[in-house]
């Protein structure tokens, strides 16, 4: 399974990232989707594909700035759907899409 984060407004408008099974997103230049604001935490956000439920999840990994789905702040690890809309620090947005499962 695939799924990716792209953004059409802001600072950060045309950035398109590719998701695995996993990826840690935040500052830190061990985080597999690196994101420069200052807002962002060393590691700010994971999302994780579960096998189980045959979705992707996002946690939030304790940012200081939080991170939102659809405007609504985690507080625990949250199902994605297409097209869900994920806000880092209250001012980073990407839209959520889910790929076609690998072969």
């Amino acid at each position: 399974m695939t799924a990716r984060l792209f953004s059409k407004t802001g600072a950060l408008a045309g950035t398109d990232y590719q998701i695995g099974r996993e990826a840690v997103i935040g500052r830190d230049a061990q985080c597999d989707l690196i994101l420069f604001p200052h807002t962002i935490s060393s590691r700010h956000a994971r999302i994780f594909y579960k096998e189980d439920a045959r979705a992707y999840f996002i946690e939030d990994l304790g940012s200081s700035n939080g991170t939102l789905v659809d405007r609504i702040p985690l507080g625990e690890a949250v199902r994605l759907g297409p097209l869900h809309v994920i806000t880092f620090a209250s001012d980073i947005h990407f839209i959520f899409q889910v790929g076609a499962p690998a072969p």
